[in-house]
């Protein structure tokens, strides 16, 4: 199941571009090598990183895009498991 924290935004070239308020973060973008998908992403991307903020393409295999989004999906159900959590080491730095 994914979250509704899963956005989705077209981006047209010609066409004009979508505005986005306040995107994700980080933002994924998903290129299909379709329509020029690969070129617009790579231009997003850069537009994203020159404001600061980070973003990754997925492009190539089904396999691997498909991999890549199960990991990233964990990841974020982890770092929404431990929001508001108490986390605290024990013990004293080890000399080294």
């Amino acid at each position: 199941m994914i979250s509704k924290s899963f956005y989705r935004y077209r981006w047209g070239g010609k066409t004009g571009h979508t505005a986005i308020r306040k995107p994700p973060r980080p933002a994924i973008l998903l290129a299909d090598g379709m329509q020029n998908s690969l070129a617009a992403a790579l231009e997003i991307s850069t537009w994203l990183r020159g404001r600061g903020m980070k973003s990754e393409i997925l492009h190539g295999e089904l396999p691997a895009i498909i991999l890549r989004i199960h990991t990233l999906y964990n990841n974020f159900r982890a770092q929404r498991s431990l929001f508001g959590k108490r986390i605290g080491v024990i013990g004293t730095p080890s000399s080294g």
